[in-house]
């Protein structure tokens, strides 16, 4: 089962997860988005066929990442199209 099948329910059913509502990072002050970054995310909504985990990761996410190592200081690795199977036999695959 991919991860993009899966529910907050159902995995808070399957795995015994608890949800708990909060301010995850009080106290943060916003950073301005970049211009180039705004023209991208609005080209990749105009975009109707973005039915695929990777098309949205290759219009979305990967923007969004590629903004945010501007803004810290060191390495960044990013994992692109690879499989992160954790429990094949609780369907964590994908």
């Amino acid at each position: 089962m991919q991860y993009n099948d899966f529910t907050l329910e159902s995995a808070e059913a399957r795995f015994d997860v608890v949800t708990v509502l909060g301010d995850l990072f009080p106290g943060l002050t916003p950073l301005p988005v970049p211009d180039w970054l705004r023209d991208v995310l609005a080209r990749g909504q105009a975009v109707t066929a973005l039915t695929s985990e990777k098309a949205r990761s290759e219009c979305f996410v990967m923007p969004v990442l590629l903004a945010c190592r501007d803004l810290v200081p060191g390495d960044l690795t990013i994992f692109s199209g690879q499989r992160l199977d954790v429990d094949a036999e609780l369907g964590l695959t994908g």
